[in-house]
């Protein structure tokens, strides 16, 4: 008798751990592009979208997908009507004052608090520290703590949107950086495993584990302070090929995909080719720009606005349009969207449209100084430089790179030779690349927007990513414009909407007139999943898709 019980109890125990395991929630997300690190060194798109899961990556305040704000780590956003914000016009600074919930700890364990804020500030301020940009932490003067849970940042300016819609740095782990802050050791802390495969936060996910080239499996954080996550287990998965995307999609290998996901096309026939009750494609406008950015300050050719000129009279963007996007997408000729609050009707009237016009185009660029050689290729008559002209985008990326195909056809109409030297996302993006432009003459990709961004990190002058300011800044297309960098600076500090939506139309007409980057169009946030997913809902604009990823879940 006693043995059959041992064997009863045994294999109850198996139908029990059998349960539980078919209980366990599991939602593995497909993604284009695999982060390069977390944090303010780093700026993909793929970056943001799991480093939000993991750590928030709007501290203060988080947007939903209707762009309203709501308090994230904190107990109220501040304003003026109450005292939390005080604005000394006068003296033009202001003092903004913040209480964090008491409730949240990171993932290891030690708690939240204002310590992190002012160690975070440290390490951001800190000379040697290659953020991508320190434009608005540069506003704030001091951090007065006023207790673990209670501060007040104090600027030396006025700034719109200090009530933590942009808080200018990230809070770091105190425990972790404090000692090596207090050594000055920069290096260990830039070298530190903690922005890559060591990160953790106070999200609703921990990192279990990232195979590079592969994937990131993430395990949920029970004590997240917004609510308990709904499902146990999130991978992303990292598939740069978007076909292979695709049949991973349609086959239920991966359950859903945000951005950087499917590509037009990709997206497209996948909708086309499933049942809609079983698998939503959603197409969302936003306010991401797709451009081709030029190096105007290291290629000589590309200095003359002339030539810059031609190239945009050459390109027919509504063939590209019609033929990569069938139609569905307008073509843009400014850096902002429509969609984007400080645009108004009035920047329509005073912005310079370069219509497609291929005589225009060899007429600039004689004017330029080149003639057609015996070969038929654009080559200046007092240098005998050709244009031969390198531009890079995503590999596997399949919108982009017919349209590369399409602007190369278009190009070599007015006489100029295009070279297509394509690179996986982490290779084109990598700060080496990309911010210390390593690419020669042009580069191809998207430029995702806030509904506070004013330009400033850009376009600004002082934002030329360079070695004496430590590659800081991503106007890295060189442009230099002293009028319109002195607008970015009136506008970072102009309070009133009205007149900084005036400033943002005199900087479109300049921005239009020079062309330091060849506009293209605002692309669709694409976002797929199967049915029996709920919850997501993408925000069309640079606050991740991953904004409620703790309320998701699988049915």
């Amino acid at each position: 008798m006693k043995r059959k019980l041992v064997i009863f109890f045994v294999l109850a125990l198996i139908l029990t751990a059998s349960v539980a395991t078919a209980e366990e929630k599991i939602l593995e997300i497909g993604m284009s592009q695999e982060p390069d690190g977390f944090g303010t060194m780093f700026s993909m798109a793929a970056g943001t979208q799991v480093e939000n899961t993991i750590n928030p990556t709007m501290p203060m305040l988080y947007r939903d997908n209707n762009w309203d704000l709501h308090p994230n780590v904190t107990k109220y956003r501040p304003n003026v009507q109450d005292g939390t914000w005080v604005v000394d016009e006068e003296n033009e600074t202001m003092v903004v004052h913040w209480k964090l919930r008491e409730d949240i700890t990171w993932h290891d364990g030690e708690p939240f608090t204002t310590e992190d804020f002012v160690i975070g500030y440290n390490i951001t301020m800190h000379d040697d520290y290659p953020a991508i940009t320190k434009t608005v932490a540069r506003y704030i003067e001091e951090i007065e703590v006023l207790g673990d849970y209670e501060m007040k940042l104090h600027y030396n300016q006025l700034y719109p949107f200090a009530d933590g819609q942009v808080l200018g740095f990230m809070p770091k782990p105190a425990h972790i950086f404090a000692e090596l802050y207090e050594q000055d050791d920069m290096e260990a802390i830039v070298e530190h495993d903690y922005w890559r495969t060591g990160f953790f936060g106070i999200g609703p996910y921990k990192i279990k584990e990232w195979v590079s080239g592969s994937h990131i499996e993430l395990t949920a954080n029970p004590d997240f302070y917004r609510g308990e996550p709904k499902i146990d287990t999130i991978v992303f998965r990292f598939v740069e090929d978007t076909e292979t995307l695709r049949f991973m999609i349609e086959t239920g290998e991966v359950q859903a995909s945000i951005n950087p996901t499917l590509h037009f096309d990709s997206a497209i026939a996948l909708q086309r080719s499933v049942d809609p009750e079983k698998i939503h494609v959603d197409f969302i406008e936003t306010i991401t720009w797709e451009h081709i950015d030029l190096n105007t300050r290291d290629f000589e050719p590309f200095q003359d606005v002339r030539v810059r000129r031609a190239l945009m009279h050459a390109t027919d963007k509504e063939e590209i349009l019609e033929t990569v996007y069938e139609g569905v997408i307008s073509s843009s000729e400014i850096p902002m969207s429509p969609r984007h609050p400080h645009f108004v009707d009035e920047a329509y009237d005073v912005m310079t449209v370069y219509e497609y016009n291929p005589e225009r185009a060899e007429a600039l660029l004689a004017a330029a100084g080149f003639a057609r050689g015996p070969d038929g290729i654009m080559t200046h008559q007092d240098t005998g430089e050709k244009l031969i002209l390198d531009i890079r985008t995503t590999a596997g990326n399949s919108s982009r790179e017919l349209a590369q195909q399409i602007l190369a056809q278009q190009w070599a109409e007015i006489g100029i030779q295009v070279e297509i030297n394509n690179m996986v996302s982490t290779a084109l993006f990598d700060h080496g690349h990309l911010y210390k432009r390593a690419w020669p003459h042009m580069i191809l990709f998207a430029w995702v927007s806030s509904p506070t961004s004013m330009g400033d990190t850009i376009w600004h002058m002082d934002a030329i990513p360079r070695e004496d300011n430590n590659w800081e800044g991503q106007n890295v297309s060189g442009w230099e414009n002293e009028e319109a960098s002195e607008i970015l600076d009136e506008m970072l500090q102009e309070m009133d909407e009205g007149r900084r939506q005036e400033l943002n139309t005199r900087f479109l007409q300049l921005w239009t007139r020079d062309l330091p980057s060849l506009p293209l169009f605002f692309n669709l946030d694409i976002t797929i999943w199967h049915k029996n997913v709920s919850g997501i809902k993408p925000t069309g604009c640079n606050s991740p898709d991953t904004w409620n990823i703790h309320q998701w879940d699988i049915h």
